[in-house]
C-alpha cells in the first residue's frame, strides 16, 4: 500500500545512485535514505538532500557533479562511498533522450544516447563489481520502450532494451558471486521533464484511457519497487524486469477504443 513506511532495513547500507538528482532517481534516493542507506548521488546537474523529517534514523545523502563518462567522477563517487560504509546497492538511473528519425539521426545522437542511458550503467557496474565483496545489488532502471516503442524514440528504446538484456546477463555472471541484478521498467511517470504532457487536458485524459488502473504514475511508484529490488525482501529474485505502467503495456489498443 502507498504510504506505509518501511524499517530501517538499509541501515548500514551505502548506496550509490546515478541521475538522482531529479525525477526518478531523486525519489529512490529519497526512499533509500529514509530506509536508513547512507546514499551518493552522481549527476550532472547539482542536487539537493532530499525531505526526510528530521529522522535521526535516515541515511545521509551526498552529491558528486559530474559526467558518468569521467573516470575521475567515478572515482570521487566509489570513495565517497567507501568512506561512508560497505557499497551494497547500485542504482543505475542516469539517461539522456535524443529524438529524430531513426534513419537520420546520426552517429552522435545515437552515441550519446547509448553512452548515457547504457554505457553509463555498465561503466558503474564495472565499478560495482570490483568494490562489493559479499552480497550486493544492482537495480537497472530501463523502460517500457525496451519492449515497445513510438516515432523518434528509437535511440532511447534500443539503449532501454540493451540495458535489460545486460540486467539478464549481469544477473547470470554475478549471482555466483552474491550480486543480483535487477530492473524495472516505468512506463509514463509524471515528472518534470514532462509536465508539458501531463499538465495538458486532451493529452491527460487520452493517456489516463490507456492506464487500467486509471491514473499517472508518480516517481514514488517506481522508487518503491527499485528498492524492493534492492532489498533483502528480495534475495531470491535476480534477471528480472518489473513493468510499473498501470497495466498500460497489458492492454490492447482495441479495448481503449472499444470501450471494454
Amino acid at each position: 500500500m502507498r504510504g506505509i513506511r518501511m524499517v530501517k532495513d538499509f541501515a548500514g547500507v551505502v548506496s550509490i545512485v546515478t541521475g538522482g538528482a531529479g525525477g526518478i532517481g531523486a525519489s529512490i534516493v529519497q526512499e533509500l535514505a529514509s530506509r536508513g542507506s547512507d546514499v551518493v548521488v552522481v549527476d550532472l546537474l547539482p542536487g539537493t538532500a532530499p525531505a526526510l523529517g528530521g529522522d535521526p534514523e535516515c541515511g545521509r545523502v551526498q552529491f558528486v557533479q559530474g559526467n558518468l563518462r569521467d573516470d575521475h567522477c567515478l572515482e570521487d563517487a566509489f570513495g565517497i562511498a567507501r568512506s561512508l560504509g560497505p557499497v551494497r546497492v547500485l542504482v543505475n538511473s542516469a539517461f539522456s533522450d535524443v529524438r529524430g528519425p531513426a534513419a537520420e539521426l546520426d552517429d552522435g545522437a545515437w552515441n550519446d544516447t547509448w553512452q548515457d542511458c547504457l554505457q553509463s550503467a555498465v561503466r558503474t557496474s564495472r565499478s560495482f563489481r570490483r568494490e562489493v565483496s559479499g552480497h550486493g545489488a544492482i537495480v537497472n532502471v530501463a523502460s517500457v520502450h525496451a519492449f515497445a516503442s513510438g516515432p523518434r524514440m528509437a535511440p532511447y528504446a534500443v539503449a532501454k532494451a540493451g540495458m535489460v538484456a545486460m540486467t539478464r546477463s549481469m544477473a547470470i555472471e554475478l549471482g555466483p558471486i552474491g550480486i543480483r541484478c535487477n530492473s524495472v521498467a516505468p512506463g509514463f511517470i509524471a515528472v518534470e521533464r514532462n509536465r508539458h504532457v501531463w499538465t495538458d487536458p486532451t493529452i491527460r485524459s487520452r493517456l489516463l484511457e490507456s492506464i487500467p488502473l486509471g491514473r499517472l504514475g508518480v516517481p514514488e511508484d517506481v522508487a518503491g519497487a527499485a528498492v524492493f529490488l534492492a532489498s533483502e525482501a528480495a534475495g531470491f529474485i535476480t534477471g528480472a524486469c518489473l513493468v510499473i505502467d498501470g497495466g498500460m503495456t497489458s492492454q490492447l489498443p482495441e479495448a481503449v477504443v472499444r470501450g471494454y
